[in-house]
């Protein structure tokens, strides 16, 4: 006995700014959502996406959003960290995929112990709990497009970084499980 035959009419979608409101396509029947594809422009959109959702689990964040990416370089992505008057000038100059994230990170060792600098016991804080509740902020990424594997630093600032200043920006929310 042959059960019921669903039809998906597939759809294509093309990567816009993270500024752009993402329309979400409606009709009348309920059909399960589309599957994004993992490579645009030769990008592996996917693959970046988990990448980038594995490092913000080690800052306590397990939902980024905003997710986004564009080709440029580490230099390119210290270049974005600079804000009133300060200049990061500095970092290799060799493509690499920059890669975005908004959440509520919180280096909490040992799991980010490996991402900030050891402090001297001396200067070591009584505590570091606290319920003061975590602003949203930004976490930059830079990883080699050979490889994949990161390049660079792993910066978090709490002011807007715009990627649409090293070129086109690809969307990796679409690629949140």
């Amino acid at each position: 006995m042959l059960g019921a035959l669903g039809l998906v009419a597939g759809c294509s979608t093309t990567a816009r700014p993270t500024t752009a409101v993402q329309a979400v396509a409606s009709s009348s029947t309920t059909s399960p959502p589309h599957r994004a594809a993992d490579v645009v422009d030769g990008i592996p959109l996917r693959r970046l996406a988990n990448l980038a959702r594995a490092e913000a689990a080690t800052w306590s964040e397990a939902h980024p959003f905003r997710m986004r990416v564009a080709l440029g370089s580490d230099r390119a992505a210290n270049v974005l960290m600079g804000r009133d008057g300060m200049t990061y000038n500095y970092g290799d100059t060799s493509h690499a995929y920059v890669v975005a994230l908004d959440g509520h990170f919180a280096c909490n060792p040992p799991k980010c112990a490996a991402a900030v600098p050891a402090v001297p016991a001396n200067l070591t804080p009584a505590s570091t709990e606290t319920t003061e509740p975590i602003p949203v902020s930004t976490m930059v990424l830079t990883f080699d497009p050979r490889t994949l594997a990161p390049d660079g630093g792993l910066r978090v600032v709490a002011h807007e970084v715009d990627l649409s200043q090293l070129g086109k920006v690809y969307s990796l929310d679409p690629y949140t499980p």
